[in-house]
């Protein structure tokens, strides 16, 4: 349990240092309010992608075929919820899982990945 928690305080020191260094930032340079509740803003939606990442990191060191499996493992899961996926097999989903790159946007951001096939995990489009 002990090991939890202290995970778990490394991830709010890191995010805390982050706001801490960003508010400085502003007041350094005067920003005005609205571009300051913007930053943090975004800075606290993207805490769950910024883990993620560091997950995949994480999986870099294991031999490739573990991380095969773990990536298409997630990748099914999510799969599993779209209506698209529905009825394809596990040959197609597993190509598929190869490409998937994760990105983060700021709300109401232009998406600008017109030859993509975009996946919102949250939000409305």
């Amino acid at each position: 349990i002990s090991a939890i928690i202290s995970w778990r305080d490394q991830e709010q020191m890191i995010f805390d240092e982050q706001l801490d260094s960003f508010n400085r930032l502003a007041a350094e340079n005067h920003l005005p309010q609205r571009i300051r509740r913007r930053a943090r803003e975004y800075l606290r939606e993207s805490q769950s992608h910024v883990k993620f990442k560091r997950s995949v990191e994480t999986m870099e060191s294991l031999p490739p075929a573990l991380r095969g499996s773990i990536v298409v493992h997630i990748a099914f899961f999510h799969f599993d919820r779209m209506l698209v996926f529905g009825r394809t097999g596990g040959r197609f989903r597993h190509e598929v899982a190869q490409y998937i790159r994760s990105h983060f946007f700021e709300r109401q951001d232009r998406i600008g990945l017109l030859d993509s096939f975009c996946v919102i995990q949250r939000g409305l489009v």
